[in-house]
């Protein structure tokens, strides 16, 4: 027998992974070296994370990819996890939507993106453009348009970022400036019209003698220190001997800057004072005393207001008697082509009416007809001479009729057209309104007085100079040329 009989070898193991021996240092050993089932071929447990794609997962990237999210899930849009490698900055599973704080294409909903978030929750907005424009219907808040945002929206002059009246800018979103009815700025008072003699100038300036605008209470207001042009720095009228203007009959005139026509549209009143030195017993000749007027012939006829006196046969006023008032309105050669000519016969009311006294005549368009008076009293014995009736500025001339003539002109004793049927005799005292002044028997008026509805009002009181200034504050001065001279208002012209 062998000399080592009954003794034992012991035989050491080298560890290997997949040798079906979990090891020390092995956290698993399965028996085998694949991938997937569990256990590494490292011998560790596979895990979601450790870059092996096992057990249930779809992916396994090691840590968060574009395409792989952290919980080995496949990354899409709407998978309710935020993949920030991916580049989604929300996502709300199936509340993904353009009109949602989480877009379709997992984006925050911001306003400028283009998507108006109309349902929020988290924000809501009324609008979104995609710009940077805030005057395009949508600012850059993404509001829709209202005065006081702050923001000069489309239809806005202003937006100030309120709605209080006096700081500039209106509760509508207008500039506030002088006439819109808003005192502000340094305005004294504004009540939103253009009428110099309301209390309340056009410039906003509440009345004082001196400020070239003849408010209420005061018969002319130059602006100046001159006690000798006719009117007084207590804004009267100058007493003074030269009270009216004389015209020799053959080339004394009086010619208006333009005047606005559109005052006069609807109703009219045209007055003044007049006295004939025709040395015919009686008065004889006939005078054109007013012309309104375009400054140029336009062709045709001649389209204007023409107030005159003459005999009636002179007049064509075939069914009147003796001297005539006669009141013409030829816009034949303007867009209506309209005439009317109507007279008043001056004998049947005043029978051997002396045109050498003073007197007062009132021409009023009631916007339906025309009626004339004369020291107060209606002319009620009248013709129509033509059955074309215009019997208003409108009806005559038109709406359109500044676009044709320009506007009118104001000539003063004579016919413009023609340079005839000059006046020879003394006026004084024109007043023209945009209103009909009288309607029953008055009292004339003399001096007359600028109120809200004058349109013109010459004094013709100025006693030197070639000019009489119009005291409505519409400067519609008059100018003087030819043979004309200044007298006493008691004593006769030339």
């Amino acid at each position: 027998p062998s000399r080592n009989h009954g003794l034992f070898y012991l035989c050491a193991r080298a560890p290997a992974c997949g040798d079906g021996i979990t090891d020390p240092a092995e956290a698993c050993d399965d028996g085998n070296t694949a991938a997937g089932d569990g256990c590494s071929a490292s011998c560790l447990f596979e895990n979601c994370g450790d870059g092996v794609v096992s057990g249930g997962e779809a992916c396994d990237d090691a840590c968060e990819s574009a395409t792989c999210n952290l919980d080995c899930t496949t990354r899409t849009c709407g998978d309710g996890k935020v993949n920030a490698t991916a580049g989604e900055q929300c996502d709300a599973l199936t509340a993904n939507a353009d009109n949602r704080d989480c877009r379709a294409d997992c984006q925050l909903n911001t306003c400028g993106d283009g998507a108006p978030n109309t349902l929020g929750p988290a924000h809501i907005e009324a609008c979104d453009d995609g710009n940077d424009v805030n005057t395009d219907g949508c600012s850059t808040a993404c509001t829709t348009p209202f005065c006081g945002n702050g923001i000069k929206d489309p239809a806005e002059a202003c937006d100030d970022g309120n709605t209080a009246a006096g700081d500039g800018c209106s509760a509508s979103c207008l500039f506030e400036s002088c006439g819109d009815g808003v005192v502000s700025g340094g305005e004294a008072c504004d009540d939103g019209n253009d009428v110099n003699s309301d209390g309340c100038s056009t410039a906003c300036t509440t009345p004082f003698c001196g400020n070239g605008i003849v408010d209420m209470g005061e018969q002319c207001d130059d602006g100046n220190g001159n006690n000798l042009d006719g009117c007084q720095t207590s804004c009267l009228y100058t007493p003074s001997p030269g009270s009216k203007i004389c015209l020799n009959g053959t080339t004394g005139r009086g010619r208006s800057v333009a005047v606005n026509p559109f005052a006069l549209l609807t109703a009219a009143t045209i007055e003044f004072w007049y006295r004939s030195s025709d040395p015919s017993t009686p008065a004889t000749a006939q005078v054109n005393l007013v012309h309104f007027h375009p400054l140029a012939y336009a062709g045709g006829d001649y389209p204007g207001l023409v107030i005159e006196i003459g005999d009636a046969g002179a007049l064509s006023m075939s069914s009147l008697t003796g001297r005539t008032l006669g009141v013409v309105i030829d816009a034949r050669g303007g867009p209506q082509g309209q005439l009317n000519a109507r007279g008043f016969d001056l004998d049947a009311t005043f029978p051997g009416f002396d045109e050498k006294g003073w007197h007062h005549y009132a021409i009023v368009f009631t916007g339906s007809l025309q009626r004339a008076w004369v020291d107060g009293v209606e002319l009620t014995t009248t013709m129509q001479r033509d059955s074309s009736q215009a019997t208003t500025f409108a009806s005559a001339f038109g709406a359109n009729f500044t676009s044709v003539f320009g506007s009118l002109y104001l000539s003063l004793g004579y016919f413009a057209r023609d340079s005839i049927r000059y006046v020879r005799g003394g006026m004084s005292d024109l007043r023209v309104s945009n209103t009909a002044r009288y309607s029953s028997t008055f009292t004339p008026p003399f001096r007359a007085t600028a109120d809200a509805s004058t349109l013109l009002l010459l004094p013709m009181n100025e006693g030197v100079g070639t000019t009489s200034f119009d005291r409505s504050g519409n400067a519609y001065d008059v100018t003087w040329s030819g043979g004309t001279s200044w007298s006493g208002l008691l004593l006769p012209c030339p």
